[in-house]
């Protein structure tokens, strides 16, 4: 099964899994971010806040994996390919 996942699910589920029971996540949590990208929080309590626009983060072309995570994509990548071609 774990093969069959991939990596953004993966992500999804190590990085908002629920505190309570480690085979959910925190929906809620993860709503909230997503939402965070395209609103201000709060607006429709304070509507006249000047939002300020989004600006990508620099470095995030550098990012980094460890070996095992590299693997992982060397893995993924064909199957992704393949899918989409």
């Amino acid at each position: 099964m774990k093969d069959n996942i991939c990596l953004s699910e993966d992500f999804l589920f190590y990085s908002y899994r629920s505190h309570v029971d480690v085979n959910q996540i925190e929906y809620r949590r993860f709503c909230d971010e997503i939402e965070s990208i395209f609103t201000t929080d709060f607006l429709e309590k304070n509507p006249l806040v000047e939002s300020e626009q989004y600006v990508a983060i620099k470095d995030a072309t550098n990012i980094r994996l460890d070996p095992d995570k590299e693997d992982r994509i060397k893995i993924i990548m064909p199957k992704l390919a393949q899918r989409v071609s």
